[in-house]
């Protein structure tokens, strides 16, 4: 194994060796699930930027804007129909987010109007966000 020294040389070599690099572009050819934004940007406005889980409410940005995500609760890449929908939607902050997506998440049964889950056997319930002018 290495140890913490060796690591740490490495890095100062590395440092040293990329102090005047400037970093390169490249160009990549990508595929992406469409999103129609102004339905998870609506969602979020209902929120008042907060998020579901924790209740933090969303920073300002540099532009004045309240910050939120918008989390799909069954994902877009999974291609289902109904997962653009405003009930498929809860609003988080970033931390919960990456929960959502890297934490050990359990979804319960819910009721149709609620959602229950568990992030790492924690458990979290709120409404879904069921659009009805």
């Amino acid at each position: 194994p290495i140890s913490v020294d060796e690591i740490a040389g490495l890095i100062q070599t590395y440092n040293e060796q990329y102090r005047e690099a400037i970093p390169l572009r490249r160009a990549a050819l990508s595929e992406e699930i469409a999103r129609p934004g102004f339905i998870a940007d609506h969602v979020k406005q209902r929120r008042s930027h907060t998020c579901q889980l924790c209740n933090e409410v969303g920073f300002i940005q540099r532009n004045g804007d309240r910050y939120a995500e918008a989390h799909h609760i069954v994902e877009l890449h999974d291609l289902v129909p109904g997962s653009y929908c405003s009930d498929n939607i809860v609003v988080v902050c970033a931390t919960c987010h990456r929960k959502l997506h890297f934490a050990r998440v359990v979804y319960g049964s819910g009721d149709g109007r609620n959602v229950t889950l568990s992030i790492n056997d924690k458990p979290y319930c709120f409404e879904r966000n069921v659009i009805n002018q």
